[in-house]
């Protein structure tokens, strides 16, 4: 996902000195423009000749866990939810409750300080 964040942030060179200077959109199109980008991706073994960055992660629309997800598409479903324009996942994670609120009981105590 971090890869993928930072190809979106690295100015496209066809755009910068125009009128409107505009970032690459995706790892995608950055890996099919920059032929040096795309052969350190794949010489580091982050993606294939396609250029797709999977990785293994739970799916926040269905909930499902360890299933193989493109970067690319949840970096732009993570904006695309900040920018409130698709809904948020209904999916809750099942966590432990940390707060503390729970305490074992170990025995009886007293209310009154000794």
């Amino acid at each position: 996902m971090q890869i993928a964040k930072g190809a979106r942030r690295k100015p496209h060179p066809l755009y910068k000195d125009t009128d409107d200077p505009r970032c690459f959109y995706s790892h995608q199109e950055r890996f099919d423009y920059e032929p040096e980008y795309a052969k350190q991706m794949q010489d580091n073994g982050h993606c294939g000749r396609d250029g797709i960055l999977w990785f293994i992660g739970t799916d926040n629309d269905t909930g499902e866990t360890r299933v193989w997800l493109d970067a690319d598409k949840e970096a732009q479903n993570n904006i695309d939810r900040a920018a409130g324009t698709i809904p948020v996942a209904k999916y809750k994670p099942a966590r432990k409750d940390s707060r503390g609120t729970k305490w074992p009981n170990y025995g009886t105590y007293s209310s009154k300080w000794k």
